[in-house]
C-alpha cells in the first residue's frame, strides 16, 4: 500500500479553472487595474497521470482562447 499523496489522483483525473477577461484592444483605460472588466471563469475535468501534467493541459487549454476577434455586431477588436 503506498501513501496518500494529496498532489496525486487515485482515479486520474484533476479540476483545473482559469479566469478570463474580454478587453475591447483599442479602449481608453484598458490597463487601469482599478477599472472594472467583463471576466468569466472556465471549470474542466482533466485526465492525467499527475499534476504538473494536469497544469500543462490546462495551461494549454486556457491559451487556445486568448487570440484576438472581432465582437459584437460593430465587430470591434476584442481579446
Amino acid at each position: 500500500m503506498s501513501s496518500w499523496d494529496r498532489n496525486r489522483s487515485p482515479v486520474g483525473w484533476y479540476v483545473a479553472s482559469y479566469l478570463m477577461r474580454l478587453i475591447e484592444i483599442n479602449a481608453d483605460g484598458k490597463k487601469n487595474p482599478k477599472r472594472r472588466f467583463l471576466s468569466w471563469e472556465n471549470t474542466f475535468l482533466i485526465k492525467a497521470k499527475n499534476l504538473d501534467q494536469a497544469y500543462a493541459k490546462a495551461s494549454k487549454i486556457g491559451r487556445l482562447g486568448t487570440e484576438d476577434f472581432l465582437g459584437g455586431p460593430r465587430r470591434v477588436p476584442m481579446r
